[in-house]
């Protein structure tokens, strides 16, 4: 909403309060505290206090018009009963506490295919297509809900969200690129505020992010080992992404459309070798990357990395565009 409105660009600077800001007598907080981040910055650090201070420039009526154009706090009409119309509040009974806590996802409740829909219009360069849950020759009603310009640029920000710099890069499977966002969310009590120990950890994005083929919602309700939707989720998304877009012929950029044919015509001598083609893979460059950038590295390729020193790489064993299994280790020596 705040690209469509044309006041705000994806290089905007917002100041990100250093993980307090106070909003009437309700103090925001972000997990990692920040200073100053542009808009890609906001999706990437998932800035609460960053996507309040948009919320509250826009105001709630821009805001909930958008929201409610994608189909939060109604049915989308799929086809079958039991669906959800979730909770979106009208604008009129937003003050400024409510408008900021909406922009993280406090105070509506949204459907895992709500989510999945509003995806579907970013990844279709702001078309919105009705759902339905068989596919067949209905007619697509088709709107309007953001500019090709807008989306263009909510990519490339979902993208960073995914990078080895974001908290979603543990989302992408070798030889694709993404564009998701991580979510965490507290889950509701019984006496109208939020749980302190129960959560819901969400990734949702669509992939291949150049040319999307598929939008995937995974939700985690109450984790246990981590409540956060980029280490819990994320992994999921990216081992769903990895079996179903060769399915559909989409192939890895690094595997050519010849290999991959010749691997599906000619039947492998032994089971061994079967097994080895497909739990191999090619090393990639360590170097120059800081250690947290190398560890998302070793993570997207199902490796176990292995470091010496600190600071950014400066050596790798195998060296890049190494063959190797997956599952085995990469060692790395970094120097400040």
């Amino acid at each position: 909403t705040a690209l469509e409105s044309k006041r705000w660009q994806s290089d905007s600077l917002i100041f990100c309060e250093n993980g307090s800001f106070k909003v009437a007598d309700y103090t925001i907080h972000d997990d990692h505290a920040e200073g100053w981040l542009n808009l890609e910055g906001i999706i990437a650090q998932s800035s609460n206090i960053g996507a309040a201070k948009l919320a509250i420039d826009l105001g709630a009526n821009e805001l909930w018009n958008h929201l409610d154009a994608l189909g939060f706090g109604r049915r989308l009409a799929i086809g079958m009963g039991g669906e959800s119309p979730g909770i979106l509040t009208p604008p009129n009974k937003w003050g400024i506490v409510e408008t900021a806590n909406i922009a993280f996802g406090q105070g509506i409740a949204v459907t895992p295919l709500q989510l999945a829909a509003a995806f579907s219009v970013l990844g279709n360069q702001g078309i919105k297509v009705q759902p339905h849950i068989i596919a067949g020759d209905t007619a697509k009603q088709s709107q309007r809900i953001f500019s090709k310009q807008t989306t263009q640029a909510m990519t490339q920000m979902l993208m960073a969200a995914t990078s080895t710099d974001g908290t979603g890069f543990r989302s992408v499977p070798a030889g694709y690129h993404v564009a998701g966002k991580t979510g965490t969310a507290q889950k509701p009590d019984k006496h109208g505020g939020y749980a302190k120990d129960k959560f819901i950890a969400v990734f949702a994005g669509f992939v291949p992010a150049e040319s999307p083929e598929v939008v995937i919602i995974v939700v985690i309700d109450e984790p246990k080992k981590s409540i956060y939707g980029g280490v819990v989720a994320a992994p999921i998304f990216r081992q769903v992404a990895a079996s179903t877009l060769p399915y559909l012929g989409v192939l890895p950029e690094t595997q050519s459309t010849q290999d991959w044919r010749l691997m599906q015509t000619q039947a492998p001598s032994s089971d061994h070798a079967s097994t080895d083609s497909l739990n191999s893979g090619v090393v990639a460059d360590y170097t120059h990357k800081s250690l947290r950038q190398a560890y998302g590295l070793a993570d997207q390729q199902h490796y176990s990395l292995v470091t010496h020193g600190s600071g950014w790489v400066v050596r790798q064993k195998p060296v890049a565009l190494s063959s190797l299994p997956r599952g085995a280790e990469v060692e790395v020596w970094l120097d400040e």
